[in-house]
């Protein structure tokens, strides 16, 4: 495939790197400052446009994360004062990149969406490259050690997914269908996730293959009733699953069940950890229903978690993460992302073949957030690309009827 690269594409290139720059590589401080400079000079840019009037350049899901971060800003102020300036800069940096990535969407269309998915997928071409090199881990991070270019072995899924959907919506809009090069990088990166045993990755990857799998065959053979993956859907299906999973770590009977299941497919162990951290999760919940606990350092949610650094950085449930961060407020937010995507959907849902695309993205990470921590950058990313991907393939195609 011919990829033409002017000179507004190596800028892109360059800055969207910095933006998802793999977990490795923030070992070395030059890197960092890099992506500091970078997304201070894209924050100012974010300022002035919005100071001479251009509010309007930035959509409803940009606003609504902007709030997000402002509700967590003020709970952090009251919780953890002496952590304001560390949360403040995370949400500069978070706010300046999804402005670049939102102005670049909306200029550029579908050339940004290769870029995102060519970074993405380079990303995770070399990752496979330093698990073939370094088969036990690259380095060492807290207590573990199976560690590799994109960090973490159980946490490559969260950007390689999104590479692959990208990838997967621009074969929708420029060929009408997946190419061999989307099953290609598909391969490689389920290839990684066999060499280093994430079972939460396979699991995706079967998942994914099933749901476009069955999308084709509904297609194809026009079936009357089929499963609809909707932002909706996607969001109740959260919903429901985290409510099975609280009732299992209630009810002893329920829990049993759960853990056979999880045991099946080698999550066993885990489980019984995460039980752990739900039920202290629900206390801090408890504690804060409205505000939430605020911006945390990993460690410091670990101790309060499981009274020791390193094992229980997260509450492993995206619907927890949200509520003990920021409270019922900071989920009125999401469930309010959630609503204004589902209308996007229905707005698109007849005329466009990548709102199923973006259906079946929102639906495994719903499905990730279950049991995972899911309430970072990526879903943010993710809530701004399920917005502009059916818009840019509407915009394309009627910019081919025009011509």
């Amino acid at each position: 495939m011919k990829i033409n690269i002017g000179k507004w594409k190596i800028g892109a290139i360059l800055i969207f790197f910095l933006y998802a720059l793999p977990s490795s590589l923030y070992r070395f401080q030059i890197c960092i400052t890099l992506q500091d400079i970078v997304a201070y000079l894209c924050f100012a840019y974010f300022i002035c446009d919005i100071l001479i009037g251009n509010i309007k350049n930035h959509g409803v899901i940009f606003w609504m994360i902007f709030i997000m971060w402002f509700l967590v800003g003020i709970s952090t102020s009251m919780q953890n004062f002496h952590l304001l300036l560390s949360f403040g800069k995370l949400a500069v940096k978070s706010i300046a990149f999804l402005a670049f990535i939102e102005r670049g969407l909306k200029k550029h269309g579908i050339e940004f969406l290769r870029v995102i998915w060519f970074v993405l997928s380079a990303i995770a071409f070399i990752n496979l490259c330093s698990i073939i090199i370094y088969p036990e881990g690259m380095y060492t991070s807290g207590v573990y050690n199976t560690n590799y270019f994109m960090g973490y072995h159980n946490s490559h899924i969260r950007w390689e997914l999104p590479a692959l959907m990208v990838k997967y919506a621009y074969d929708k809009v420029i060929y009408g269908k997946i190419q061999l090069s989307s099953l290609v990088i598909s391969c490689f990166m389920f290839v990684s996730a066999v060499l280093v045993s994430s079972i939460t990755s396979i699991i995706i990857f079967i998942l994914l293959d099933v749901f476009i799998i069955y999308e084709f065959m509904s297609e194809k053979l026009k079936t009357k009733y089929r499963v609809e993956f909707s932002p909706l859907i996607a969001f109740i299906t959260l919903v429901i699953g985290t409510s099975f999973v609280v009732g299992g770590t209630i009810a002893a009977t329920q829990l049993e069940v759960i853990a056979n299941v999880s045991q099946y497919f080698g999550k066993g162990t885990s489980l019984h950890g995460r039980s752990y951290i739900w039920i202290s999760t629900l206390s801090y919940i408890a504690q804060h229903l409205w505000i939430g606990n605020g911006y945390e350092t990993s460690d410091m949610t670990s101790v309060k978690l499981v009274e020791a650094m390193g094992w229980g950085n997260s509450s492993h449930n995206l619907l927890f993460e949200v509520l003990y961060i920021g409270g019922f407020l900071l989920l009125i937010c999401m469930t309010i992302i959630y609503i204004y995507l589902q209308w996007n959907y229905k707005k698109y849902f007849y005329q466009n073949k990548t709102i199923v695309i973006v259906g079946i993205w929102l639906m495994l990470v719903s499905i990730m957030g279950i049991v995972e921590p899911q309430y970072e950058e990526y879903t943010r990313f993710m809530w701004l690309l399920a917005y502009y991907i059916p818009i840019i393939e509407s915009q394309y195609r009627n910019s081919e009827k025009r011509s």
